[in-house]
């Protein structure tokens, strides 16, 4: 029975790990790092601090939870918001540095 779930488990969370990691390191490392990195040497951290808390805990948490729970994507849901989130963060950290 736990071997059955565990099993049913790795594959149901494969492909969306795969996926929302690749994403996310590319997205984290080479935008978000990099441009909160310069935000923050332009003495812009907190500008960059509200993005962040702007795109995860009023966009990208809810979004996965709404499409985890309410929607039964499960961990695809929450790995979607994740990648929604991380992909904000890049845009409008972007928008500030080359503003």
């Amino acid at each position: 029975m736990v071997l059955l779930r565990v099993s049913r488990l790795h594959k149901m969370s494969k492909l969306p790990l795969y996926l929302g990691g690749s994403c996310a390191r590319f997205t984290d490392v080479h935008l978000c790092g990099r441009f909160l990195g310069i935000l923050r040497g332009a003495g812009l951290a907190t500008l960059a601090a509200r993005a962040n808390i702007a795109a995860y805990y009023f966009f990208g948490i809810p979004i996965g939870f709404v499409l985890a729970f309410k929607l039964e994507w499960g961990l695809k849901g929450l790995w979607t918001g994740h990648i929604f989130a991380l992909c904000l963060n890049s845009a409008i950290n972007t928008w500030f540095v080359h503003k």
